[in-house]
């Protein structure tokens, strides 16, 4: 597609941001995101809805929910460990936890008992990792430490089991208006890769694989899985408004597929075959040697350190120069 016909910000009347499924280069949407925080002020433009599919769903979650510094925080975790997710994230709540514990001391004479209590919480035989992130979101947002000033909406990406469709759960601003529960399920599922699952799933067919109901995560009794399945790229509820500019956020490189659309993507100057590949939802994909290594790191293999924040400071560098080139 041509430069000429991508939109500049001032041309958007407010954005919306989609983290594509990333596995293992969950760094690169974090650095992304970072980008855009640090941005955010003189961009001009407003950002209204993210949505996210697997690890981009946490990427999405961390984005909406959590100021800049958080996000950093948890990428050093992730990168210095060579990835496990959910485990970084029980780390990070141990960190809020204590910052709210503070706040509660400080500024609202929290009772001892209370406090001890809110501690045990965080304790590391307490549970699961998901459950740790739920109440970090807890006392997060009871601190002050949940920022989401531009009253930005979150959109988590599923594929449910039975008919390998897309189903978006969308969560409001003010996360303390909703069950937590509902958020932490939502994550789960859209990062649950099913046991059945074939690479071949996120190509577009009149026949869509399905999934055993016991492959997926129960959310009111339906069953749902990886939403990158679905929705590699998975849309907004207001990305069709007149004025919204979407912005795909994905470190595999690949084409735009509409010309209302801005795509944060490496430069992929690497060896490929002349016609992208199209995944549903109409994401594209470049067939080349750059994403083919790409995806293998995506998938865990030379994961390292070294080559983890190699993939975050891309992140934060294709992000910066995209958003200065739209000015």
């Amino acid at each position: 597609m041509a430069a000429a016909s991508i939109p500049t910000l001032r041309q958007c009347n407010f954005l919306t941001l989609s983290f594509s499924g990333a596995g293992h280069l969950l760094p690169y949407h974090l650095g992304v995101a970072v980008a855009i925080k640090s941005n955010e002020c003189s961009m001009g433009t407003p950002i209204h809805a993210v949505s996210g599919s697997s690890s981009g769903a946490i990427a999405a979650t961390l984005f909406v929910y959590f100021p800049r510094e958080r996000i950093k925080d948890y990428a050093d975790r992730f990168i210095s460990d060579g990835g496990r997710a959910m485990h970084h994230f029980k780390e990070l709540i141990v960190e809020a936890n204590k910052s709210a514990e503070a706040r509660y001391r400080n500024q609202q004479s929290t009772s001892l008992a209370n406090t001890r209590c809110s501690a045990e919480r965080f304790l590391p035989h307490s549970g699961q990792a998901m459950s740790h992130l739920r109440a970090m979101i807890d006392d997060a947002n009871a601190s002050g430490e949940v920022l989401n000033p531009h009253n930005i909406t979150l959109h988590i990406a599923t594929t449910r089991c039975s008919y390998a469709s897309l189903r978006l759960f969308d969560f409001p601003p003010n996360v303390s208006s909703i069950p937590v529960e509902s958020l932490v399920k939502c994550l789960e599922a859209s990062c649950k890769i099913p046991p059945h699952f074939h690479p071949f799933d996120v190509l577009p067919s009149k026949w869509p694989s399905t999934y055993p109901e016991e492959d997926g995560v129960r959310i009111d009794g339906i069953s749902y899985v990886d939403g990158g399945i679905s929705a590699p790229a998975p849309p907004t509820p207001v990305d069709s408004i007149e004025g919204a500019c979407r912005v795909v956020i994905s470190p595999i490189s690949g084409s735009l597929h509409s010309g209302s659309a801005i795509r944060i993507s490496p430069i992929d100057n690497s060896w490929k075959f002349p016609l992208d590949m199209k995944c549903r939802g109409g994401f594209l994909v470049h067939p080349s040697v750059q994403n083919f290594k790409a995806m293998q790191i995506s998938a865990g293999l030379a994961a390292s350190a070294p080559t983890l924040q190699e993939w975050y400071e891309r992140g934060f560098e294709d992000a910066t120069t995209k958003l200065t080139n739209l000015y």
